[in-house]
């Protein structure tokens, strides 16, 4: 049988990703966000990344359009809607696992890729840092504009340069 580890964190990774963003819609199957997933771009441009620096606008346009090619694969080809939060929920967990995970932590990619946000991040950010995010956004409704003004939000509870996956520092299941 040949099977490699890329395949193995492949499937591992969209797995993990469908399964959390499902978690905030019940409209989409696993299948039809896998499948989403798999034709928005992301695998190739994680596949083929090679090191090089990217400035945060410049990933800002990537996420966005890895977010509108997903909610357009849902509605055009299952006929659901899935909001911008849930679509960059499948893609921060999908990031997190399938690239930052394989020991690329030093990248200058994953020091700006956007963490998957949720209910659990959003409580520990506000136990440890005051803040009250979780009240005011709910990730599953999030529009693009919510969704930016959320994650700037984020940044600001963290110190200068740091790289932005350290926030999941605050996701604790226990708040």
């Amino acid at each position: 049988m040949n099977f490699t580890v890329r395949e193995y964190r492949l499937a591992y990774a969209t797995w993990a990703a469908y399964r959390a963003a499902q978690a905030g819609s019940s409209k989409a199957k696993g299948k039809e966000l896998s499948s989403a997933l798999n034709n928005c771009g992301v695998i190739s441009y994680l596949d083929t990344y090679d090191g090089a620096e990217i400035g945060a606008d410049a990933y800002r346009e990537k996420h966005d359009e890895w977010c509108v090619a997903i909610i357009q694969y849902v509605k055009e080809n299952f006929k659901k809607e899935i909001t911008y939060g849930i679509s960059a929920k499948l893609l921060g967990v999908f990031i997190k696992g399938y690239f930052i995970l394989a020991g690329n932590e030093r990248q200058p990619l994953s020091k700006i890729a956007h963490p998957p946000i949720d209910s659990f991040l959003l409580k520990g950010l506000d136990k440890e840092k005051g803040t009250n995010l979780d009240k005011e956004y709910k990730w599953q409704k999030l529009d693009k504009e919510k969704y930016y003004e959320l994650l700037a939000k984020i940044k600001k509870c963290l110190g200068e340069n740091e790289e932005l996956w350290k926030i999941e520092k605050y996701w604790k299941l226990d708040n």
